[in-house]
């Protein structure tokens, strides 16, 4: 039996639920029910033979006669609801389509506030698009978005490339950078490397390295091109003692350290511009922290003193006005040992911190002048040359007459370098960690450094080392018990306690006690509860817990060894539940600084007198932090590095108490969160962690106000007498030489 639906269309009475409707529906119900029946009367062999299988059909065709169809729709202007306009030109065009292909126009057209209004959805909303669209690169791009193909001349790719990103048309900036590094020349290769927003596309990064090495591989042939001239050109004169220090200069360490100068100059006057840094000639000193220096600071009766620097000054007195720094830098800052020593560790060099806006991409001397260097280099993200010129200085005063006045010397003059053969190769890479983990427990025992635990691709470890920063060595130590991460860590008459933590999959209550005396590790009075992420530290003959991680959130709950250390006692509550908190001792108080009660940062500072056994509240912190290190220096504390709940930081904090507030601090050369950090001499020494990308086996310590992670190399003497002694606390020496350079693990498994 055929199943027969016959309907006519009334458009005057179409509306659902209408008598004509209803009378249609209940004919076609009743007709199914009459073939039901039927159907179910008929034997088995008659049923399958009335079962009518699905159709499937794909027409290949439809995608491209539908885009066919409607591009010429937007050519005719049919049925276009939106108009992008770039200065005076419109591109009508279809929302949908446009919305398709650029997640940037997708988040434009669906904003709240750019919604249309009736009669702008009548005749098609206008958007007006600035910033540099170009006109032809629009119209490729839109006419990619309904056909598929992308037909543009070579001359024009980099316009098209460059609004293909700030679309976000990611197939089509891909296709366009791949096209640009296979057709790379002496006349694009810096027009490309200039683009706006190469450097922030992801995808472009392999097109950035290419095009860098290109600029590298031809700086020479690059020399005369029209194409370098017109780039801004940044002049410098570089003055060296003696013709052994200028013949010794590495060329791209001396090209570092000049970025490095104009990069300050950048951050300490916000109106500097590259038009003004290209305006005059600078002539430069190498001051004895290897840095460069102005020759305008160098007083009248210092060492260096000569008739040429006598002429720049007077050519550059005049009247300056006040420079207005720039907002502190959230960036890491450099190690200045790395521009000079000859053991760069290059993988440093490369890592994910090293920023695009500030790089020496090609240097080299010229030909027919050794003495002159050029380079091409980014400020502040733009391109510009260096054009460094190296000479001797010849000193106006003879070595007797500047003995007169040396006492005057030491207090006019900036730090004076010495000479090469003394300051050569006179840094090393601070010696990293075996393995990159995050946090550690770290402590000062016996002038060494000692770290215990941690965890490091998502399990937490019992291996202890010992680093020795005279002999920049690692040691192995009895491992703990219990392996631990996220646990404090302190030190009492002479044995180091480990305090709480968690084994990676449970809160840990356990606490055991190092002995340097028998190399051994042994258990002591537990915790009443499992706890993680907690605070430890020592004040007088006791130690004492500090909030942490208590079930999913941060606790109050805080405790201290009695002095038998056969049970740990609850005193008073903090007034706020933190857990990856920082603690340390100052000024007779036990200070808590930041973590987070439950996942968001905290700024809160509380500060409990033993004495009175109460917690009141401190000045807070500038930023809210997580994770970070607290340690006591020369009467100022030091909140370190940490998370903000965005990104980890490498900025610090000092707190004055004379002025009674926190302060910006130097930057570490790497961003850390859940870093420790530990007072070793008068150096603080911040160790792993992780950057926001990478687990961290390297360190990095702070001497008079500034970050590094480079040591002095040890004389004979002190070479001789590190052989000759043994380290007391040591079971075994890991290695005869110090630890690879920073073999830093990729792998998060653990929640940071």
């Amino acid at each position: 039996m055929d199943l027969i639906l016959s309907y006519s269309w009334d458009p005057m009475n179409t509306r659902i639920g209408t008598s004509k409707n209803r009378d249609t529906r209940l004919i076609l119900e009743r007709r199914l029910l009459d073939h039901s029946k039927m159907v179910s009367e008929d034997d088995d062999a008659l049923l399958e033979l009335s079962v009518i299988p699905n159709l499937i059909w794909t027409d290949d065709n439809v995608h491209d006669s539908t885009l066919s169809a409607l591009n010429q729709m937007r050519k005719n202007k049919h049925f276009c609801d939106v108009t992008l306009q770039v200065g005076k030109q419109d591109f009508p065009s279809h929302r949908a389509v446009l919305a398709a292909v650029s997640p940037y126009l997708f988040e434009l057209f669906t904003a709240k506030e750019d919604q249309p209004t009736v009669k702008e959805a009548g005749h098609g909303i206008i958007y007006k698009l600035n910033g540099g669209f170009d006109k032809y690169a629009l119209e490729k791009l839109i006419e990619y978005a309904y056909t598929g193909c992308l037909n543009v001349p070579g001359e024009k790719i980099i316009p098209v490339y460059a609004a293909a990103i700030r679309l976000k048309m990611d197939n089509v900036s891909s296709e366009c950078a791949r096209f640009l590094c296979s057709n790379l020349d002496l006349t694009t290769c810096f027009e490309t490397r200039a683009l706006t927003g190469i450097i922030c596309s992801k995808l472009s990064s392999d097109l950035l390295s290419k095009v860098d090495k290109f600029i590298a591989d031809n700086l020479m042939a690059l020399r005369e091109s029209r194409e370098l001239r017109s780039l801004p050109r940044i002049c410098l004169e570089i003055l060296h003692n003696s013709k052994e220090g200028l013949e010794s200069a590495l060329v791209p360490n001396l090209c570092q350290l000049c970025l490095i100068w104009i990069h300050q100059q950048w951050n300490e006057d916000e109106c500097l511009t590259i038009e003004d840094l290209t305006s005059k000639d600078y002539l430069l000193f190498i001051a004895e922290d290897n840095t460069l220096q102005d020759c305008d600071l160098i007083g009248e009766d210092s060492q260096i003193n000569s008739e040429r620097i006598q002429d720049y000054k007077k050519s550059n007195h005049t009247s300056k006005a006040k420079k207005s720094p720039r907002i502190y830098s959230v960036k890491p800052s450099k190690a200045k040992e790395l521009l000079y020593t000859r053991h760069i560790n290059q993988d440093e060099v490369k890592t994910e911190e090293r920023s695009e806006d500030w790089k020496l991409i090609a240097c080299s001397n010229l030909e027919d002048d050794k003495r002159s260097i050029l380079g091409v280099v980014t400020v502040n993200g733009s391109l510009a040359t260096l054009s460094i010129i190296q000479r001797i200085n010849t000193p106006t005063k003879t070595l007797s007459e500047f003995n007169l006045s040396v006492h005057q010397q030491k207090h006019t003059s900036p730090r004076i370098s010495r000479p090469p053969s003394v300051d050569k190769d006179d840094f090393t890479p601070v010696a990293v960690m075996n393995e990159a983990k995050c946090a550690v427990g770290g402590c000062c025992l016996d002038g060494k450094l000692i770290i215990c635990g941690g965890y490091d691709r998502g399990e937490c470890l019992n291996r202890v080392e010992s680093y020795n920063p005279i002999s920049n060595r690692w040691t192995s130590l009895e491992p703990m018990l219990t392996k631990r991460g996220r646990f404090g860590i302190t030190t009492l008459n002479g044995c180091i306690y480990a305090v709480g933590g968690s084994n990676g999959s449970t809160e840990l209550s356990s606490v055991e006690k190092y002995d340097k005396r028998t190399k051994k590790w042994s258990v002591i009075a537990s915790l009443p509860i499992g706890i993680s992420n907690n605070g430890v530290c020592t004040f007088g003959d006791r130690v004492y817990c500090i909030g942490g991680l208590y079930g999913q959130s941060g606790t109050k709950f805080c405790y201290a060894l009695n002095e038998e250390q056969t049970q740990w006692n609850k005193i008073c509550s903090l007034n706020i539940g933190r857990s990856q908190t920082a603690v340390t001792v100052f000024q007779d108080k036990i200070w808590v600084v930041g973590g987070c009660d439950s996942w968001a940062p905290l700024n809160y500072v509380e500060i409990y007198d033993p004495i009175t056994n109460l917690w009141q509240f401190g000045p807070p912190l500038m930023s809210p932090r997580r994770g970070c290190g607290l340690t006591a220096k020369d009467g100022l504390l030091y909140a370190i590095g940490g998370s903000d709940g965005t990104r980890s930081l490498c900025t610090t904090e000092v707190y004055d108490p004379s002025i009674g507030v926190w302060r910006v601090g130097s930057n570490m050369t790497s961003c850390r969160t859940n870093v420790s950090t530990v007072l070793v001499g008068n150096s603080i020494w911040a160790i792993g962690g992780f950057s926001g990308k990478i687990f961290l086996n390297t360190l990095e310590y702070m001497e008079v106000d500034e970050w590094t992670n480079y040591i002095p190399i040890k004389s004979d003497d002190e070479e001789a007498n590190e052989s000759s002694s043994s380290d007391p606390m040591s079971n075994r020496d890991t290695s005869s030489t110090p630890a690879p350079h920073n073999n830093q693990s990729s792998s998060v498994h653990f929640d940071i």
